[in-house]
């Protein structure tokens, strides 16, 4: 009964949106200073900040939790975490487009959208820079920005020199730690944002035997022997700051406990792999001194 009501009321909005895009179609087939005007609901912080930087903020109608930058985007309505975003919450702002990373969204959530004749654009959900360089040319082909896309690129391309100098013969080891308070920590290892990231700004992974996240334990942190612990920043404060982490268990026995070799970063700025990739390879470079 209850999934037959449901089934109603998605009907129903759809309906609605049908009547609204109908009485809105001249609007949106309208180009603002030779772009598009469209509605946008952008699901996922990357792909808000290429949205942005290629200058449709004020076009995102709605946007997931994790999109957070840049400011202009703060001002539309948020709409829950990808796990727990409906069909009905993204209908209500009659879209345009829905951008989501493949496999980031409920299949049924997709699958009453696509009924609701809403155009969804997935993306590669792999974090690196060349998955960068292919979402912006994507996002401005969608909204037939072309030259701005190309651009975008090129000054992604020439933020990120330093790179090809971090050919050091020893890179400093880095256990890169996904902390929520000490009940709730986890070793992010290969086939994580950590281990490009990491690369990127001239260092390496501490573990080499860990594929995606595994918990955090004493024994993993003395076998590991990282030259640097990495937080998020609101994953370190979750721990009580760099005192708090020179108490758990473990770091007391490792270079980075030693020499108090504690670093933190904004989560959404050096795991986003946005736009802004350049400057937070090398914010971490110079935290890692591996460049001067």
């Amino acid at each position: 009964m209850q999934k037959t009501i449901f089934s109603i009321l998605v009907s129903l909005i759809a309906i609605l949106v049908v009547s609204c895009s109908a009485k809105t179609s001249e609007k949106t087939n309208e180009q603002v200073d030779g772009e598009q005007n469209v509605r946008i609901v952008s699901i996922g912080g990357q792909v808000t900040e290429v949205i942005a930087a290629l200058g449709f903020a004020n076009q995102i109608v709605a946007r997931d939790i994790t999109s957070t930058y840049p400011e202009e985007v703060l001002k539309s309505a948020v709409i829950g975490h990808v796990s727990k975003i409906s069909a009905e919450g993204i209908l209500a702002h009659n879209p345009d487009q829905v951008w989501v990373a493949e496999e980031g969204m409920k299949a049924e959530v997709i699958a009453q959208l696509q009924e609701a004749g809403i155009n969804i654009i997935t993306y590669s959900k792999e974090k690196s820079v060349n998955q960068l360089y292919e979402l912006i040319g994507q996002v401005a082909q969608e909204l037939k920005v072309e030259e701005k896309g190309a651009q975008l690129i090129e000054k992604v391309k020439t933020s990120t020199p330093v790179l090809a100098s971090n050919e050091k013969a020893q890179k400093p080891k880095v256990l890169m730690v996904y902390a929520r308070g000490r009940g709730a920590m986890h070793i992010l290892g290969k086939e994580t944002f950590a281990e490009e990231i990491l690369a990127l700004a001239g260092a390496e992974l501490a573990v080499t035997d860990v594929v995606g996240y595994k918990k955090l334990t004493p024994e993993a942190l003395i076998a590991a022997n990282p030259d640097y612990l990495m937080f998020f920043e609101s994953g370190l404060e979750s721990l009580g700051g760099m005192e708090g982490v020179l108490t758990i268990p473990g770091v007391a026995e490792t270079t980075a406990g030693k020499k108090k070799q504690i670093i933190a970063m904004d989560g959404a700025f050096v795991s986003g792999f946005g736009p802004r990739i350049g400057e937070a390879i090398q914010e971490l470079a110079t935290k890692l001194q591996t460049i001067q």
